[in-house]
């Protein structure tokens, strides 16, 4: 008998440290799928500084809420403050910098990638209903990177709703 409690025990603390290490929840049900050699890592004040610098200095507020990060890019998840998808994609389209070269919007989603500082920015928000605004953004050096993993398809195939 004693062997089955341990058995027992054994299984629940398994099958409760086998959680799917490639993605991460998020909020209100939204969940992010990472890909290969993508780790999610503590928010450091000089993460924070270049996170505020490139995506959280305009007037709306997006405070930072996973940085993840690969060998070649880094990937921000912030959280909208008190705003719509078309204040966001307004302020958003104000952006100065080397070159715009995709700027998508609709009702629902933004979508803005451009070059500063020779790094390609690729910035995605979409506000999902009963769920709010999710906000992504990611900087690399490549522009092979930025095309082929941060283009907005392969963004919106990352974030999955957790029924």
């Amino acid at each position: 008998m004693k062997n089955i409690y341990i058995l027992f025990l054994f299984v629940i603390l398994f099958s409760c440290s086998t959680k799917n290490r490639n993605e991460i929840h998020l909020f209100n049900g939204l969940r992010l799928k990472l890909n290969s050699q993508e780790h999610i890592v503590k928010i450091q004040p000089s993460v924070k500084d270049k996170y505020t610098s490139y995506f959280n200095s305009q007037t709306i507020q997006i405070p930072l809420f996973k940085h993840i990060i690969h060998s070649n890019y880094d990937i921000f998840v912030g959280i909208p403050f008190n705003t719509t998808i078309q204040e966001l994609s307004k302020e958003k389209s104000k952006i100065t910098c080397d070159t715009v070269y995709v700027f998508n919007s609709d009702s629902n989603s933004y979508y803005q990638k451009y070059i500063k500082n020779n790094l390609y920015i690729t910035e995605y928000a979409k506000e999902y209903k009963d769920k709010g605004l999710l906000y992504i953004s990611s900087v690399t050096k490549s522009k092979k990177i930025s095309d082929s993993l941060f283009n907005q398809l392969d963004i919106c195939k990352r974030i999955t709703i957790i029924e």
